[in-house]
């Protein structure tokens, strides 16, 4: 890299310096061993990786692995953790990292968890993992009942029961929570109904601010239901409503009809609309510096109807800095803004046989 700079007597001087933008890997190693267990419906394993840098740190990773099947294959366990020694910032630091899963089915239940951890010091890269920038902790459970055999007019029933929590690992920050509920139920004449709910509680948004503290996200609750007809029919119908509420007086509903045809057998086609209506929250307009005080504040707010322009001001509120962790999303906007939109959409699909 060169440089340009100028002597006491304004000489002009050329610097030339290197700098290391991209290690040469020296020597890469990799290993794998595993076992099959009981009658080879299960298995452990190792693995360890390491990578040697020229003129950088090197790094190592360790795990295992396990997968546990029984009850033939009604009950699984699985777990993949992973330790890692290697560079980050320029310093060797220890990372841990992994998920595990645990499940049971039967006829007319099931139940399935899982959990994974991930530290703020876990290297992903020398693995080949694919992760958020952020690192973060999730545990989930999802509970099914099920009923597949006819029962008056409901001919198989569907029902999911489910839950969930991710938060930041470094910090404990709370980035969601939530709490749910699915049934779907396909009657004697090959009609099916289906409806879901699910309630996502206040948490925090750290990316929302763009660049700034993490910002209160007001809870919503989330609704989905619809109707389809027999599919076996040459001619059929479905109708979908979704939509969602926050308690910041955000809301969307969307209407979704569609039809569907089969003329013959090598030429099928549907048609379908959409019509949505929506309550915007207010949302991140800008990071500005509005108080002169050499810090950015964060404005958020909805943008005003075209009558409304001359009355922006009631639209906005100004979040600084230091206030940005503790106040509500709730509050950031003292008037709405309401969009609709509406579409129509044709799909046809054709087919030749010999």
């Amino acid at each position: 890299m060169d440089l340009q700079t100028s002597a006491s007597d304004g000489t002009p001087v050329l610097i030339r310096e290197h700098k290391l933008i991209e290690p040469r890997t020296g020597v890469q190693r990799r290993a794998r061993l595993q076992r099959d267990l009981l009658g080879d419906t299960s298995n452990v394993g190792l693995t360890m990786t390491s990578v040697a840098r020229e003129k950088d740190l090197d790094s190592v990773t360790v795990g295992g692995d396990a997968t546990v099947r029984r009850d033939q294959n009604r009950f699984f366990w699985n777990a993949h953790w992973v330790g890692t020694h290697a560079p980050i910032d320029g310093v060797l630091r220890d990372g841990l990292g992994g998920a595990t899963n645990v499940g049971f089915n039967r006829k007319y239940f099931a139940f399935n968890t899982h959990y994974d951890y991930f530290s703020p010091s876990f290297r992903n890269s020398d693995l080949g993992f694919s992760l958020d920038a952020r690192t973060r902790t999730t545990s989930t459970s999802t509970s099914n009942l099920m009923q597949p055999d006819p029962h008056g007019i409901v001919r198989t029933t569907f029902v999911n029961i489910y839950a969930g929590h991710d938060w930041t690992t470094d910090e404990g920050l709370n980035l969601s929570k939530w709490f749910g509920f699915f049934s779907n139920l396909q009657y004697k004449s090959f009609w099916r109904t289906y409806f879901s709910v699910q309630r996502n509680l206040s948490a925090f948004d750290d990316l929302d601010t763009r660049g700034g503290p993490p910002i209160v996200k007001p809870a919503n609750t989330f609704f989905n239901t619809g109707v389809n007809s027999d599919s076996r029919k040459q001619y059929g119908f479905g109708m979908r409503v979704t939509g969602d509420r926050d308690d910041a007086g955000g809301s969307w509903i969307v209407f979704e009809p569609e039809g569907r045809f089969q003329v013959s057998s090598r030429l099928s086609g549907s048609l379908g609309m959409e019509y949505t209506s929506a309550r915007d929250s207010a949302q991140w307009i800008k990071n500005i510096d509005t108080d002169g005080d050499g810090n950015d504040d964060h404005v958020y707010g909805r943008p005003a109807p075209a009558h409304r322009q001359h009355h922006r001001a009631d639209d906005v509120l100004v979040h600084p800095r230091h206030d940005a962790r503790g106040v509500p999303a709730a509050v950031c906007a003292r008037s709405a803004t309401t969009r609709t939109s509406g579409g129509s959409r044709a799909r046809s699909r054709s087919s030749s046989r010999r």
